[in-house]
């Protein structure tokens, strides 16, 4: 299957860090990581979102995994809605 990202959003209460979806296999996308996004800079209560808007926004490869890597180690709050085909 392939999963079709439609949206996401995400937001840190306390540092400032960088947020970027990425795919891949095994243990955290780490065999064959490819980029989704670039990084995106989070900033304390400063959200990011893309909101759906009726449109994928970008796709894995099939039988891969979908991965959000953080530039810190801090956490992070967020969404992503996405569909599998």
């Amino acid at each position: 299957q392939t999963i079709y990202v439609c949206g996401f959003g995400f937001e840190s209460d306390t540092a400032t860090t960088t947020v970027q979806l990425i795919y891949g296999t095994g243990t955290a996308c780490a065999t064959g990581e490819t980029d989704l996004t670039g990084p995106m800079t989070l900033l304390a209560s400063n959200p990011i979102a893309v909101a759906n808007g009726g449109a994928v926004q970008f796709k894995t490869a099939s039988a891969n995994a979908l991965c959000i890597e953080l530039g810190a180690a801090t956490q992070v709050n967020g969404w992503v809605t996405y569909v599998k085909y």
